[in-house]
């Protein structure tokens, strides 16, 4: 596969890149990723676990909702772990 020529305006204009949109038909996008668990849940659940579920879900909810405000969107959430991806805007 021979070296193209993409324009990559965030990246401060042209860059040799061997994977470019006009050789694969595949585009990239720039991501934010986010991985938040909390700190101490398992001292916390041992201590009160149903004021630590009740708390992880409503802290859930405000992060989802600000995710979502962000263009981004909740992969996953296991336990007390959240991931979310965010799409970076480039210009």
């Amino acid at each position: 596969m021979g070296l193209a020529r993409c324009w990559f305006p965030g990246l401060g204009g042209y860059n040799r890149n061997p994977v470019c949109k006009e050789e694969t038909g595949m585009e990239r996008k720039l991501t934010a990723i986010l991985s938040a668990d909390v700190q101490g849940y398992s001292r916390l659940m041992g201590e009160d676990e149903e004021a630590t579920i009740r708390t992880l879900t409503a802290y859930r909810e405000v992060m989802t909702t600000r995710i979502q405000q962000h263009r981004g969107r909740v992969v996953d959430s296991p336990g007390d772990n959240l991931l979310a991806e965010c799409k970076a805007g480039m210009q």
